[in-house]
Parts: structure tokens; C-alpha cells; sequence
């Protein structure tokens, strides 16, 4: 409401895994017209590995509305599929997040212009260089949970980390100077605050995501 965006005209939804702060069925299941009316799109398509599709039908099944199927389509994904929705072609990449599942990260491409949404995840693993190559990114959005230095945990990175991952992509092409790189997924487990975030980052070609943020890339 703030930033003045209306989600129920978002048709696609791409989930990268089933942790409850990227993914909470419930408030989907809102779009049912017994509960909102005049949704901007009649139906939205949500695309998730299977951890995700599972808990989607989980949920469903416990909130009793035989019809919900109508107004959500379930797409069950995996690392290296390629999708072509509406004007956009989205691969999907392998993240290095957790255990249990397989965490997705997405490439997106529109005619010249590509973008990396690349979050949650640790310093991606080879199989994640292999789907990138041969793509220029424009633009990349990085987790940077675990604050100022590298991390700790296997399943996420802070800045040190980003920094190792942009100086690969350089290396093998996949960035330059014209790619706008974005830091986010910020945790108070990092102890890096957004003042002071924005006032480290103020000199360098990174920027500090916000709600609402809008950036201009490509052609």
C-alpha cells in the first residue's frame, strides 16, 4: 500500500524455497473470491521446487476450499529449467542454502537485458557457474545476511563473500563495470545496520536494498 503496488495484479510468482520468510501459503490462499474480490489477474501461477509444491497442497488440503485450484496454479521447478512467461525467459539455478531441499535462485532475461535474483544462498557451487555461462548480466541481487565479512554458514554470504562472487563473475565474463549489483536479505545476525550498511557502501558500485527499491538496467 505504502509504495503503492497492486499485488493481486502479479499473474507469476517465483519461489526460491520453502522457508516460511519467502514462503507462506496461507495469505495466497486470500486470493480466493470468498475472501478478496476484483483480483487484478484471475489466477496466479506459482513456480517452487518440490518442497514448495508439496506445502502448497499441504496447506490447501487444510484450508478446505475444493476450489482453490481455480485461482492458484502450482508449478513444480528444478535447477537448469527454463521458462518462458509472458515476455521474460527465466533459468533456473541451483542455490547453496540448505540440507533439506534444493534452493532455487533464477536468472531472468528480457530481449538484451538479464538479472541475477541471487538469494537465499552461500557462495554458489559449480553447477551454478555451468548455468551461468555465456550470460552478460546487467544486474544481480546478492544475499548478504551474515553482515560487513564473509560468512560462517555454508547457507548464506556477507559482503566479503559477494565481493569473492562478483570478482569471479568478472573473470569469467558473466559481469563488468556496467552490471548494477544489489546487496539484500539483511539479518540482525550480520550486526550491520542499514545506516551503516548505505554509509560503508556509499563509494563503492553497490547498493543497499529497500522496500519499494526500483533500479534501471539494461536497454
Amino acid at each position: 500500500m505504502e509504495n503503492e503496488i497492486d499485488l493481486s495484479a502479479i499473474s507469476h510468482l517465483l519461489i526460491t524455497h520453502s522457508h516460511d520468510d519467502h514462503f507462506y501459503p496461507m495469505d495466497l490462499f486470500m486470493r480466493h473470491p470468498e475472501y478478496g474480490k476484483k483480483w487484478g489477474a484471475e489466477q496466479l501461477h506459482i513456480y517452487g521446487n518440490s518442497a514448495v509444491i508439496c506445502l502448497l497442497k499441504e496447506m490447501a488440503e487444510r484450508f478446505s476450499v475444493e476450489d482453490i485450484w481455480e485461482y492458484i496454479v502450482p508449478h513444480e521447478i528444478k535447477p537448469f529449467d527454463v521458462l518462458e512467461i509472458e515476455n521474460y525467459r527465466i533459468t533456473v539455478l541451483p542455490a547453496r542454502h540448505m540440507q533439506t531441499e534444493e534452493a532455487l535462485l533464477f536468472l531472468i532475461e528480457k530481449e538484451d537485458t538479464a538479472f541475477l535474483y541471487g538469494n537465499d544462498t552461500g557462495i554458489p557451487g559449480e553447477e551454478f557457474w555451468k548455468g551461468l555461462k555465456g550470460t552478460k548480466l546487467n544486474g544481480a541481487s546478492m544475499d548478504c545476511t551474515m553482515g560487513k565479512e564473509k560468512s560462517k554458514y555454508h547457507g548464506h554470504m556477507g559482503f566479503g563473500d559477494i565481493l569473492e562472487v562478483k570478482e569471479r563473475m568478472e573473470k569469467e565474463g558473466a559481469a563488468d563495470q556496467e552490471t548494477a549489483w544489489i546487496v539484500t536479505h539483511f539479518s540482525h545476525n550480520g550486526g550491520w545496520t542499514y545506516e551503516r550498511m548505505t554509509e560503508d557502501l556509499k563509494d563503492t558500485v553497490f547498493q543497499a536494498a529497500f522496500d519499494g527499491m526500483c533500479i534501471e538496467i539494461g536497454k
